[in-house]
């Protein structure tokens, strides 16, 4: 496949994700802003909580954009316990770093 067909049919699965999600990307940088206010260190375990916290948000927001459309995303609600049950695992680790 060549590049520009590559773009071509990525601008269409992106069209299809925002008929779907709307503008949900754009809700995720202030939710951590609240979460965060004053920062987050940067050791591998912050980082890798940090990325699960993301994918959490990523799900709840789908899903919350599916109840205002009436199309729950249920992969989102499962995805939210892999995820949870992940972060609780992390929990757990002393952080060495």
């Amino acid at each position: 496949m060549s590049p520009d067909e590559v773009l071509k049919n990525a601008s269409k699965l992106f069209k299809e994700k925002a008929r779907i999600y709307g503008d949900n990307w754009k809700q995720i940088g202030p939710i951590l802003n609240m979460l965060f206010p004053r920062g987050l260190s940067g050791s591998t375990k912050r980082m890798d909580e940090l990325h699960l916290i993301v994918m959490i948000l990523v799900k709840l927001t789908r899903y919350t954009e599916g109840i205002n459309n009436g199309k729950e995303h249920k992969d989102s609600t499962r995805d939210l316990v892999v995820y949870a049950a992940m972060l609780d695992s992390l929990s757990d680790e002393k952080i060495s770093e």
